[in-house]
C-alpha cells in the first residue's frame, strides 16, 4: 500500500474497551484526513476487523496481559506490514517499549486517550507510512460491479470479467454474487452452491479452509461464493463475517470480482469501500445516466476514494443511441473507460445456456471486450508492483 495522505483519508481502526475513545476520534479527526472505519471492545473481534477493513492504522489498547496485546501487533504486522500501530497503555515502562517496538508498534499515547496526544502520533505516523514501500506481498485486487439501473447487465459483466482473468495462466479468481436476495450468478455459471455466505451464522473464528468450504468450482477455474441461496436468507449475512471473509479471499486469490447489491445497506457499502476498483455499470440511457450521477454523488459522500471509479458502459451501439459518451461523463464526472459491445444474441444465448460467453463464443466481439479489458486491467496492476519493503521504521520515544 503506497499511501499518499493528501488524495485520501487514513483509515483507522479502534480496538479498545472503552467505547468512549471512538467517540472521541468521530469527534475531534473526522475533519483532519483520518476516517474511522471499524471499532471493537477486545482483541479477537478487532482483528478479524483488521484483517477484512485494511487500515492504514490501529489503536490497540494494552491491559494488564501485555502479551496477548503484542501478539496481536505481531500478527497485524505480519499481515499488513504497512500499518501504523498505535499502543495505548496506562503504564508505559521501558520493557513494554522494547517489547512493542520488536513486534512491530510504532507509537504510544496514554489513557485515557487524549485527542492531542493522538493527533501528534497520527502525524508522525503519516509521514513515516509515506516513505515506506510497499511490500512485495501483495493482496488481491478486488473489484466490484455496481449496475446504477435495474438490468444493466452488471452480472454478466462480472461473469465473464471473472473468466477472462481466469484464462490468464497461474491466475487465481474468485468471483461473489452479493445479491442477498436473488443472485444470478449460479445460474449463469450453471452450478449449484452448496453452502453459501449465510452458512457462517455462529461462526467464532474463520480461517482458509472454511472459507475454502463455502467456494463452489467452475470448469473455468473461476471459484464462485454465493452470499445466499434463498431469498428469506438475505438479512440473515452478517456484516463482521462478511468483512472476514473478503479479508481472506484478499490472501487466497489474485482478484476477487464481486457483482455487488444495488439495493444499498452497511454491507454493501462495506464492501465497496473495500474494493480496489468500482465499475459503475451504466448504459447510454436517460434514467441509467442520471442514477450514475446520483449514486457517484452519494460515494463521494461518503468520503470513498474518487480515484477508484470508473464508468462503463454495457450494451454500446454508437449507432443507435441518442445520447453519447460525453453526455454520461459530464453528467457524472467521471471519464468512461470500458465500452462493452451491443450483441444481445450471444448474450441472451450465453445466460439462457449457463455458459459464460467467454467459454460459449470465445471469437465474439463481446468476448474480445472482456479479454481487452482483462489485459488492460492485469497490466495495470502488474504495474502497481513495488519492490519489496523497508523494514518498517521504529518508534522515537
Amino acid at each position: 500500500m503506497s499511501l499518499d495522505s493528501q488524495k485520501r483519508p487514513l483509515k483507522l481502526v479502534v480496538i479498545d474497551s472503552q467505547e468512549s475513545t471512538a467517540e472521541m476520534i468521530k469527534l475531534h479527526f473526522a475533519d483532519k484526513g483520518v476516517r474511522l472505519v471499524g471499532e471493537a471492545v477486545d482483541l479477537k473481534a478487532g482483528l478479524r476487523l483488521v484483517r477484512g477493513l485494511l487500515p492504514d492504522i490501529v489503536l490497540l489498547e494494552v491491559k494488564d496481559d501485555a502479551d496477548k496485546a503484542l501478539e496481536a501487533v505481531q500478527r497485524i504486522r505480519t499481515e499488513l506490514p504497512e500499518c501504523g500501530i498505535i499502543l495505548s497503555a496506562d503504564r508505559v515502562s521501558p520493557d513494554l517499549i522494547l517489547n512493542s517496538m520488536r513486534a512491530g508498534a510504532q507509537e504510544f499515547v496514554g489513557r485515557p486517550v487524549e485527542a492531542a496526544e493522538l493527533d501528534k502520533a497520527i502525524d508522525h505516523l503519516r509521514k513515516l507510512l509515506g516513505q515506506i514501500v510497499p511490500s512485495g506481498r501483495r493482496r488481491s485486487c478486488t473489484i466490484s460491479m455496481f449496475s446504477t439501473k435495474g438490468g444493466s447487465g452488471s452480472s454478466t459483466l462480472a461473469t465473464n470479467l471473472a473468466v477472462a482473468l481466469a484464462q490468464k495462466p497461474g491466475t487465481r479468481v474468485a468471483l461473489v454474487d452479493l445479491n442477498f436476495q436473488m443472485g444470478d450468478l449460479s445460474l449463469m455459471m450453471d452450478v449449484k452452491p452448496r453452502y453459501c455466505m449465510v452458512d457462517l451464522q455462529g461462526s467464532t473464528g474463520l480461517d482458509e479452509r472454511e472459507v475454502r468450504s463455502l467456494l463452489t468450482s467452475h470448469n473455468s477455474g473461476v471459484m464462485l461464493l454465493a452470499a445466499t441461496n434463498s431469498p428469506e436468507d438475505g438479512q440473515k449475512v452478517e456484516r463482521n463475517h462478511m468483512v472476514e471473509v473478503f479479508g481472506l479471499l484478499s490472501t487466497m486469490f489474485d482478484y476477487v470480482i464481486v457483482d455487488a447489491e444495488r439495493h444499498l445497506d452497511d454491507r454493501t457499502l462495506e464492501v465497496i469501500d473495500l474494493s480496489d476498483r468500482v465499475l459503475l455499470v451504466s448504459t447510454l440511457s436517460l434514467p441509467a445516466i442520471r442514477n450514475a450521477k446520483r449514486y457517484f454523488e452519494l460515494f463521494r459522500r461518503l468520503e470513498m476514494d474518487e480515484g477508484k471509479f470508473e464508468l462503463v458502459v454495457n450494451r454500446y451501439n454508437n449507432k443507435k443511441s441518442g445520447l453519447r459518451i460525453r453526455d454520461l461523463e459530464g453528467a457524472v464526472g467521471l471519464e468512461v473507460s470500458w465500452l462493452v459491445p451491443n450483441d444481445y444474441q450471444v448474450a441472451n444465448h450465453s445466460i439462457d445456456a449457463g455458459v459464460p460467453l467467454m467459454i460459449g463464443t470465445p471469437r465474439s466481439k463481446l468476448a474480445k471486450s472482456f479479454e481487452e479489458y482483462a489485459d488492460k486491467l492485469t497490466s495495470t496492476v502488474e504495474a502497481s508492483k513495488e519492490p519489496e519493503s523497508v523494514p518498517a521504521p521504529v518508534p522515537t520515544h
